[in-house]
């Protein structure tokens, strides 16, 4: 009897030990899943840090292109593959100044019904279109300024394909 309880008993040990992982199978999945957590949250931490696409407020707080907040989504257009897009807005006059590195769009686009704009690029860094140029879809005359004072060396550049055609 003491023996046939025996038996039982380990083949019922050796069953659960089938049955119940040993810790480390426990936890794998649970290290898996932090890790696919951490690289999902990187990537979206580096795409928030990063510019992108924007259109210009309706009523932004300032004329300042580099305050996020005039934006929608709150980012600045910066990067080869941002575009930046104007409607009609409050502040249509419009500062990128920059004594950093280059401030820097694929296109800019000026909706239909936009509002005339002018956007001065003032101090060091060049501003630069880099892709499809600008579009004004706009109907109204829209105006640039590159420093009109030698203290004030603004520079736009057209690079790659970009134009400033209709």
């Amino acid at each position: 009897m003491r023996i046939m309880r025996n038996l039982r008993s380990s083949l019922l040990r050796g069953e659960i030990k089938k049955i119940i992982p040993s810790h480390p199978r426990l936890i794998a999945p649970a290290y898996v899943l932090v890790a696919a957590i951490l690289m999902l949250l990187l990537a979206m931490g580096s795409s928030t840090a990063l510019a992108g696409s924007a259109t210009w407020n309706l009523n932004p707080t300032s004329g300042d292109w580099n305050t996020a907040t005039n934006w929608m989504p709150p980012t600045v257009p910066n990067g080869p593959t941002d575009t930046a897009t104007f409607g009609v807005s409050n502040i249509t006059g419009i500062s990128i100044m920059s004594d950093g590195p280059v401030t820097e769009v694929n296109g800019i686009v000026f909706d239909p019904g936009a509002s005339a704009y002018t956007i001065t690029i003032s101090r060091g860094s060049p501003f630069v279109l880099s892709g499809v140029g600008i579009t004004n879809n706009s109907g109204s005359l829209q105006n640039f300024s590159a420093g009109a004072f030698l203290s004030n060396l603004g520079r736009i550049s057209f690079t790659n394909n970009a134009t400033a055609g209709a």
